[in-house]
């Protein structure tokens, strides 16, 4: 709803607006040495001239009168309909009563014309013949018209996309989930917010320190700010350590070449992003790696996930593409060629995972 005050500015904004063109025109109209010539065009002259004849008064043009009309020929119409002179506009408005201004009169010559379309005589209408078409121009004309746009395949193909979006939109809207206000974080983390914090202690934390001590390594990330009071409230370390003991975390701790939040631009084929038809065409993917790390000069990529799930085996079905888009991209920007792909569970400590060149 508007205000008071905004219908105050907006009237006064108008009013200056008004105040300059109608500067802007004196100046042009006090131009001329000998004689002024004015001409003005219109198609609702008829309806415009009762409405602007009804404004004028016994004590002239009101300045609610100049501020209301719709631009600069009405308010010359309002002059030329107090006018004298303005006998014909008078009458066409029927409005012939309409107050005059004697004041300081200076003869005006006001007319009006009627501009119709030319019509021709019927027998010379008749007369003109189609004439013949030029057959390059005909030829040219039907090229165009059934112009066949080479890449029209290539339509609604981005050209970047990102692989957890991509992802997501393979999956369609069965794993769709909106975040919660900030607000109701006074009531406690949701399970998915706990979820997602022990998915951020896992990014940020150094693993090896981690491993020796989980407890430590928490306060860290809490006083260095990489997680918020609730957050660090809210990590489960006893599911941290059985990462670490487990056979996954112990490869990962030997490994001589670990990396978190490895993040890529890569090219990949147009069908990997779902297009269809589009076999020569490529697409930037851009996105994250949890964690990769390097064993028998192989790359393995770890995806820690933090869905309530009931199996592993339900991770692989919402996941699958999005791991295999990161080992693609992983090939490319490293150079190494990439063995396992993991799907970790927060949830259920749990992990599994594939080969990815045997199983593609």
């Amino acid at each position: 709803f508007t205000t008071a005050a905004r219908e105050a500015i907006r009237l006064e904004t108008a009013r200056n607006e008004a105040s300059e063109e109608l500067r802007v025109l004196y100046v042009a109209m006090t131009r001329a040495k000998e004689k002024l010539i004015l001409v003005g065009s219109g198609s609702g002259l008829q309806r415009a001239l009762p409405k602007l004849a009804a404004q004028v008064t016994e004590q002239g043009i009101s300045p609610y009168a100049v501020r209301s009309v719709r631009n600069a020929a009405h308010w010359l119409l309002l002059c030329a309909l107090n006018h004298p002179d303005g006998a014909v506009l008078r009458q066409m408005a029927g409005a012939e009563e309409t107050p005059v201004c004697r004041e300081g009169y200076t003869p005006w010559k006001i007319s009006l014309e009627t501009c119709k379309p030319e019509e021709l005589p019927a027998e010379a209408a008749a007369a003109e013949l189609p004439a013949d078409p030029e057959p390059e121009l005909l030829e040219r004309l039907k090229q165009q018209v059934n112009y066949c746009y080479p890449y029209e395949n290539q339509q609604g193909i981005p050209a970047k996309v990102s692989a957890s979006k991509l992802t997501a939109g393979q999956a369609g809207e069965q794993w769709g989930s909106l975040p919660r206000p900030a607000w109701l974080g006074e009531k406690g983390l949701t399970p998915a917010e706990r979820g997602i914090a022990l998915h951020d202690y896992m990014q940020y934390a150094d693993f090896r320190a981690a491993a020796e001590d989980a407890a430590k390594e928490l306060m860290r990330l809490r006083e260095k700010h990489y997680l918020t009071p609730e957050q660090a409230e809210a990590v489960d370390l006893a599911r941290v350590r059985k990462f670490f003991s487990g056979s996954l975390g112990k490869r990962v701790l030997a490994s001589q070449e670990l990396q978190k939040e490895r993040r890529f631009t890569a090219e990949i084929p147009a069908s990997m992003a779902g297009a269809v038809g589009a076999e020569d065409v490529s697409v930037i993917l851009q996105g994250a790696v949890d964690c990769t790390f390097t064993e028998n000069e192989s790359l393995h990529i770890i995806d820690f996930k933090t869905d309530k799930i009931n199996t592993v085996s339900e991770l692989w079905e919402r996941y699958e593409t999005q791991i295999r888009l990161y080992a693609c991209a992983m090939e490319q920007v490293t150079g190494l060629r990439v063995g396992e792909l993991f799907l970790y569970s927060t949830y259920l400590s749990e992990g599994s995972s594939r080969s990815y060149h045997e199983e593609r």
